[in-house]
């Protein structure tokens, strides 16, 4: 073969093999680290690395530990709004599975499960139609029945609890939502009492709404206050600084243990008269 055909064989082969659709999802891949709580973190100081691969209908999100263990492989779908679709597992940072997920358009659907770390199973719900539906069963880790719930369309129907011999005990919720201390009434008052309204924006008479997210430790603590939609820069601002300086709240609790927990709030800003 002649060395101008040799090199335009070559040309060929690379051209078919950059198109390949079988590749084509390999592209364009982007990597962010992240720290135990997802704030974006220095290589090698991560906790976290996400890879996301493009696809032709969206991309896949993997998520490892620093370790290199994957954690996540989430499959997302939609070429203007991707939403999460179909099976997921979490992994934990030795290996083991930690849950077992499954999603349709961006929610859950069908059976959920969780596992202890020690690989028994925790617990196993269902969804139906992005609600709770169906039944809810809890376990000990020796496999005794903890707690059992029906739902229909995401309102309780009954619910019992389980002592480790088997005798039933006093109900209480599975999830409890992390509460400012004293209340609903109690948190507006708060918000209401500090609150100052910029005064630029008094003078350019801004006014809008400010949905904010927060974390809430297990020791009530609230940390990682960020803008979830702004309303303007003076006034995301203020909420920022008025969330950032509220007192403990009760944390979140799953199956009565307190967790760390997320919540969003929104905070209106509205000029008188």
């Amino acid at each position: 073969m002649k060395r101008t055909q040799l090199i335009s064989a070559i040309i060929t082969l690379l051209c078919i093999f950059m198109l390949s659709p079988g590749l084509k999802s390999q592209e364009i891949r982007d990597t962010i680290f992240y720290d135990n709580l997802y704030n974006e973190a220095a290589r090698g100081n991560h906790y976290y690395m996400q890879v996301k691969t493009m696809t032709d209908d969206g991309f896949i999100l993997r998520t490892y530990y620093a370790n290199s263990q994957l954690k996540t492989e989430e499959t997302y779908k939609g070429k203007d709004t991707p939403l999460i679709e179909g099976p997921t597992i979490t992994y934990s940072e030795d290996g083991k599975i930690k849950q077992i997920n499954n999603f349709s358009k961006g929610a859950y659907e069908g059976e959920q499960k969780r596992y202890y770390d020690s690989g028994a199973l925790y617990y196993v719900e269902n969804y139906m139609d992005q609600k709770q539906h169906g039944e809810r069963i809890v376990y000990y880790e020796d496999g005794s029945l903890k707690r059992k719930e029906s739902f229909e369309n995401d309102k309780l129907v009954y619910g019992n609890c389980y002592s480790m011999d088997g005798k039933d005990t006093t109900y209480f919720p599975f999830y409890e939502f992390p509460e400012f201390n004293g209340g609903e009434n109690q948190r507006i008052r708060y918000l209401v009492d500090n609150i100052k309204y910029p005064r630029k924006a008094r003078r350019m008479n801004i006014s809008g709404m400010v949905y904010l997210t927060f974390l809430v430790r297990v020791d009530g603590e609230v940390t990682d206050v960020e803008v979830l939609r702004g309303a303007h820069p003076l006034l995301d601002e203020e909420a920022i600084r008025v969330v950032k300086k509220m007192p403990p709240w009760k944390p979140g609790k799953q199956d009565g243990k307190p967790m760390n927990t997320r919540f969003n709030m929104p905070i209106k800003f509205t000029l008188a008269g």
